[in-house]
């Protein structure tokens, strides 16, 4: 499971964070979260525990349609009121979806009930 008890490979935190390892590796890339360690050997991943909760966080974030560039000033300034608000503002963003889609589903009933 772990490189030592406080390090995780890079497959762990995939299972646990339910990011891919492509994600993983990207964020990486863009250097939003990067490894504690990297066996420059191998080029495996090694990621601390409090890595994997934020990285939780950041799952949360991109289900909930977060933007990168929103995720990275969470990551940076690492202040729980941004990320409510940033939460927040997300959550009226996809009520405001969830009206425009059932306006939709409503008005697309009305017109199959015309066409029978």
């Amino acid at each position: 499971m772990a490189a030592d008890k406080n390090l995780y490979f890079i497959g762990n935190v995939a299972k646990l964070t339910s990011l891919s390892h492509q994600a993983l590796r990207y964020y990486d890339s863009i250097k939003l979260i990067v490894p504690q360690n990297r066996d420059s050997s191998s080029g495996y991943r090694y990621y601390t525990e409090q890595q994997v909760i934020l990285l939780m966080i950041i799952r949360r974030l991109r289900d909930s349609r977060c933007s990168l560039e929103d995720i990275r000033m969470i990551v940076n300034e690492k202040r729980l009121d941004k990320l409510y608000e940033l939460l927040d503002r997300q959550n009226r963003k996809l009520e405001h979806e969830i009206a425009h889609i059932q306006s939709i589903i409503h008005k697309n009933g009305e017109l199959i009930n015309r066409l029978y």
